[in-house]
């Protein structure tokens, strides 16, 4: 079944032009993903999903050695796009992810978070906005 589910992987709806937009921006983009994968092996299926080049960075908690929401994950993402946490924002769909200036995105209802996206696009307004440092604030 999981074979299956990594073939016929897809994003989102508005995922893919809402990701090339922020790059195209400048804002940088990482991925960290608690995972049973190595991060080449996430860095292969965000290339068939034709969003790879989108990110600076990506990691896995396989490769790691602790998933979130172990500091060591944020950190290391965090380093390699060169922000401080304070001007970075962690889009995720778990509770326990949430630990930062939060957008949630196709989350469980129960789900707190500084901001709420109904759909992906919306990304781009809130950062384009600012809301995502206001958020932090």
């Amino acid at each position: 079944r999981r074979r299956e589910l990594i073939a016929t992987l897809r994003p989102l709806p508005g995922v893919r032009p809402t990701l090339c937009q922020l790059q195209a921006s400048g804002i940088a983009l990482a991925v960290l993903s608690d995972s049973e994968s190595p991060a080449a092996e996430l860095r292969q299926r965000l290339d068939k999903l034709g969003i790879d080049s989108c990110f600076q960075a990506v990691y896995s908690s396989r490769d790691l050695g602790q998933a979130k929401p172990a500091a060591l994950g944020y950190q290391t993402a965090l380093a390699a796009i060169r922000l401080p946490a304070h001007q970075v924002a962690f889009v995720g769909h778990d509770a326990d992810e949430l630990a930062m200036p939060t957008v949630a995105f196709n989350y469980d209802p129960e789900v707190q978070a500084d901001r709420y996206l109904e759909r992906f696009e919306e990304l781009l307004d809130l950062v384009n906005r600012g809301g995502l440092l206001a958020a932090a604030s």
